[in-house]
């Protein structure tokens, strides 16, 4: 299955290139060129990543990374500016960006920072499977009962 992303920025041109890099690498690529449209693509889709500029028009970056949380949605934000500062870039990774990068960037180094989330996520995935898994292998041990020479015990879980 493709890893779908959404790619959020108002300059077209480095837009198109950002979605052709990405479908290039095999990624399902959708693009919005300001905050409104992409929020409203958030809440009818389910993306694997964002890829988002700060400044954008109507609803800017920051405000699209906090309604993440009030939408209570899981994805991997990427926070990208041409305006780069340590404030920003602070604000940005509070309020729950997995990256902050500035333009301009080397392709490369996005595909790698892409690369890098996803395959973190996917890593929580199993993990998380794991641990039901083992929950469930182990919920019928609900109460030990044991004995020792020293005391006899029972222990709910």
């Amino acid at each position: 299955m493709k890893h779908k992303i959404l790619i959020v920025e108002d300059e077209i041109n480095l837009q198109k290139n950002l979605v052709f890099i990405l479908k290039k690498e095999g990624y399902d690529v959708d693009a919005a060129e300001d905050g409104r449209i992409a929020l409203s693509m958030m809440i009818e889709n389910q993306y694997d990543l964002i890829l988002c500029d700060v400044r954008l028009p109507h609803i800017d970056g920051l405000e699209l990374l906090k309604n993440k949380d009030d939408l209570e949605y899981r994805t991997n934000f990427i926070m990208m500016t041409a305006y780069g500062t340590i404030e920003s870039a602070i604000e940005a990774m509070k309020l729950g960006a997995d990256e902050y990068i500035t333009k301009p960037f080397r392709n490369s180094d996005v595909i790698r920072i892409i690369s890098r989330l996803l395959h973190i996520q996917k890593l929580e995935f199993r993990n998380n499977k794991f641990k039901e898994e083992i929950q469930k292998k182990y919920e019928l041990k609900k109460r030990i009962i044991g004995s020792s020479t020293l005391y006899t015990y029972a222990k709910s879980f």
